[in-house]
């Protein structure tokens, strides 16, 4: 699962989208990053990112994947919390 707040638009990097069709190129930015992990859901915020400018697509770098693992695997408590609301019980639409 992958969650994007708006965000500013980033640095291009020149790299071409890698999407079949997509004509859009990567930009440098950060964005909020949510895993599913044994029936739970862990974000990680300011994830840098490379993001396609026309479609969205999201690519990570080698370390910054070797990174999140990392921060997986050993996180203690979280600097945050961040409130789940259920979808089915929301109000309706006016």
């Amino acid at each position: 699962m992958q969650i994007r707040k708006p965000m500013k638009k980033g640095v291009s990097t020149g790299i071409a989208c890698l999407l079949q069709g997509c004509t859009g190129t990567y930009e440098r930015r950060e964005i909020l990053h949510c895993v599913e992990r044994a029936a739970e859901t862990v974000c990680i915020d300011h994830v840098p990112a490379l993001v396609c400018d026309v479609c969205g697509d999201v690519q990570f770098e080698a370390e910054t994947v070797r990174r999140i693992q990392a921060l997986l695997e050993a996180r203690g408590r979280p600097d945050k919390h961040l409130p789940t609301y259920e979808f089915s019980q929301s109000a309706s639409a006016a």
